[in-house]
């Protein structure tokens, strides 16, 4: 392997729930009567791009709304609570992004999410000085949005690799669906509200069941396939001591 790409924000610092405020407040805003509860919100997760949530969430209560301005409005509130805040890294990522650089392996954040909001997270986590990521892709309009592998290719050009010397870490369905596309080796790393709707081994939806690979033991013979259910830190301490990943991600 020679680079490790994060996916989204989310596999960075969990925001979700940040988020999911960020989308009501935009609501009470343009006179909606919509609440989203975690639930509900969970399950419009599967889906990539805030947008694209809002217009499907009217599409389903069968109302017509101005999705791209309620999305621009709850961007902005999101971006004034990033700002507002120190953000803690998820478990294993610092880890994780050293142990690359140790390595000389490339480090990349793979997002569609507004530059600006990128840029306020990776201060409110890092710190302003101490960001690690070699490129950092953010939201591109000439470029289809996930699942599409789009994003995925355009990184892959920008640093000049092939997609199987890159490990993919993802944290929802469309992202795996678009760094295999690709041709990444993936890995998935969910959050506190995409864990439901995340993939199986085969990179299939899953809504409901058990993990394919817990967050707390990685087994062996899951090392073997592209799509793993592990936390970062459960990967780094396993890495060294099995030779199907010690080899799949050896420089």
């Amino acid at each position: 392997m020679r680079a490790v790409f994060f996916g989204s924000i989310g596999t960075i610092v969990e925001t979700s729930e940040l988020q999911r405020a960020a989308f009501n407040e935009a609501f009470l805003l343009h006179g909606l009567r919509w609440h989203w509860e975690r639930g509900t919100y969970q399950s419009l997760l599967g889906q990539a791009g805030g947008a694209a949530r809002i217009a499907r969430y009217a599409t389903q209560k069968d109302e017509r709304v101005d999705h791209i301005s309620i999305h621009a409005t709850k961007s902005r509130l999101f971006h004034r609570a990033l700002r507002a805040r120190r953000l803690d890294l998820r478990p294993g990522v610092m880890d994780v992004c050293a142990w690359a650089k140790s390595r000389g392996m490339a480090l990349a954040l793979v997002t569609t999410t507004d530059r600006a909001i990128v840029a306020a997270l990776l201060e409110a986590s890092f710190g302003a000085d101490d960001v690690p990521f070699d490129l950092i892709s953010a939201a591109d309009p000439s470029l289809k949005p996930k699942p599409s592998p789009d994003t995925y290719r355009k990184a892959l050009a920008d640093v000049d690799l092939d997609p199987g010397t890159v490990l993919a870490i993802e944290d929802n369905a469309d992202g795996l669906k678009a760094a295999r596309a690709a041709g990444l080796t993936t890995v998935a790393f969910p959050g506190a509200n995409t864990f439901a709707t995340t993939v199986n081994r085969k990179g299939s939806p899953i809504s409901s069941g058990e993990p394919r690979v817990s967050s707390e033991r990685i087994d062996a013979d899951a090392l073997a396939t592209t799509d793993l259910l592990v936390t970062l830190s459960a990967l780094l301490a396993f890495a060294p001591s099995r030779a199907p990943l010690a080899n799949q991600l050896s420089v």
